[in-house]
């Protein structure tokens, strides 16, 4: 039994769309969810038998909500479970002028990392996306969900907003899916109810305007910022776009087709769950102005000559905080178990652990580095113990890895068994690290000794139900 919908929240939403809208509003808030999914670009199966997701032609509809917790798919990062209406943002950014080169990516507000999956699926080859998440517990859910996504340009932070002003005008797209009052989660999430109150909305909107004041600066000439949140509140929508317009950014006049039924108010963007199969999200997409002087100099300047091919031994430099660059005969230890290996720089911290990265963006990374606090650069691969490697649990997940590497394929009773940390019996099992697969899937590590093997599933990782 859902609890009633505070009566403050009940005037203003009759005021919004009229008596007889407003009733079917609620009515829709007392029904049932819709279940979506967004898949991975590689590892994902789409099922054409499902019901589409309108505005992204990777994702779907479920007829029910299945135990998600127990299906060896999920847990290898071929789909993530989404919102419908938050996957709305991969639209924005489909009809958005975007650069003819690879993207700069800041997911401002990540957790639990849903729209990072879907800026990640969605980017051009070469990008990069930083994911952050100040508050430290859902820092380490989107580092999780990251991890099983596995696309090897994807980077963490845990920082305030505020961290990024060394980064002026770094980025092309700032995504910020901001804390707000909740109230487009009152049908899903029954605790939004109780947790609302006109107190709490009036402080996300306080710290909504610090969040995008921090953000704006980030943007390079002509980048764009997408706002976006989970409530019906203008105080937390169209007054943080005007907030926007005030700091010099304008409005991107899109039209999403009229079938849809989402809102379209002066260009931001509004979803009703008793319009649309999906819970209440808005967004809008905004854009930094261009110089004049910098519009001249593009037009004037001469095209740059193509660079040739640099050699792929090209000894690149380590200037990174806390890591050093992995010596020559370790990195003969470790690059078989990647496909297309030279394609990356490796390098080691501290306690010993091997981190991948893309050469490519070795420049941008040591940017990133040198003026953010702590970055999670790269892709863990593993540590060395004498001449063995051990790999890196997230390696399991990731698509750079080689497919060659030696596996052994499971049912679905002893993927879950495995992932609660047990040891199912396993035939065939061979001496040393091998990848459990689930429909060709890597999944985990497991290690055969003898007649018996080591569970590498993380503890912190296992199924407990």
């Amino acid at each position: 039994m859902q609890a009633e919908l505070p009566l403050a929240f009940q005037t203003r939403m009759s005021g919004i769309l009229g008596q007889d809208e407003a009733r079917d509003f609620f009515q829709q808030l007392d029904g049932d969810s819709p279940v979506s999914i967004q898949y991975h670009p590689i590892k994902g199966r789409i099922d054409s038998d499902l019901t589409a997701v309108p505005w992204y032609e990777r994702a779907v509809y479920l007829p029910e909500r299945p135990s998600f917790t127990h299906d060896p798919l999920f847990q290898a990062g071929s789909y993530y479970v989404q919102e419908a209406g938050s996957m709305f943002i991969a639209w924005l950014v489909s009809q958005l002028k975007m650069p003819e080169r690879p993207w700069r990516i800041l997911d401002l507000c990540a957790a639990p990392g849903g729209k990072s999956c879907l800026l990640a699926s969605i980017m051009p080859a070469g990008s990069l996306l930083v994911s952050n998440e100040v508050i430290k517990s859902r820092a380490a859910i989107l580092r999780y969900n990251m991890a099983k996504w596995g696309l090897p340009a994807c980077w963490v932070t845990q920082l305030d907003p505020e961290a990024f002003q060394a980064l002026a005008g770094f980025f092309d797209l700032v995504l910020v899916d901001a804390p707000c009052s909740g109230e487009g989660l009152f049908r899903k999430d029954p605790n939004a109810r109780l947790e609302w109150s006109e107190e709490n909305a009036n402080l996300c909107s306080a710290r909504q305007s610090r969040i995008l004041r921090s953000a704006v600066p980030l943007l390079n000439q002509g980048g764009h910022l997408i706002y976006s949140t989970c409530t019906f509140n203008p105080a937390e929508n169209e007054a943080q776009v005007q907030y926007l317009e005030e700091l010099g950014l304008t409005r991107v006049g899109l039209q999403p087709p009229s079938s849809w039924g989402i809102h379209n108010q002066h260009h931001t963007y509004q979803l009703y769950p008793h319009r649309t199969a999906a819970e209440g999200f808005f967004a809008a997409a905004l854009t930094a102005p261009v110089s004049d002087f910098d519009e001249r100099e593009k037009k004037t300047r001469p095209k740059a000559k193509p660079k040739k091919h640099k050699s792929r031994n090209k000894d690149y430099t380590s200037e990174f905080p806390h890591w050093t660059k992995l010596p020559r005969r370790e990195v003969e230890l470790v690059s078989p178990w990647l496909e297309r290996a030279d394609r990356f720089q490796y390098f080691q911290n501290k306690q010993g652990r091997i981190y991948a990265l893309t050469k490519e963006l070795i420049a941008a990374a040591q940017e990133l580095a040198s003026k953010l606090p702590r970055i999670d650069l790269g892709f863990p691969l593993g540590q060395l113990k004498g001449k063995n490697f051990v790999p890196a649990p997230e390696l399991a997940f990731h698509t750079a890895l080689h497919p060659k590497i030696d596996r052994v394929e499971v049912d679905r009773e002893t993927a879950i068994s495995l992932m609660r940390k047990e040891t199912p019996q396993i035939d065939k099992l061979r001496h040393g690290f091998q990848l459990v697969s689930y429909q060709g899937l890597g999944l985990l590590w497991l290690k055969g000794i003898g007649k018996r093997y080591n569970n590498y599933w993380p503890t912190e990782w296992r199924i407990r139900k």
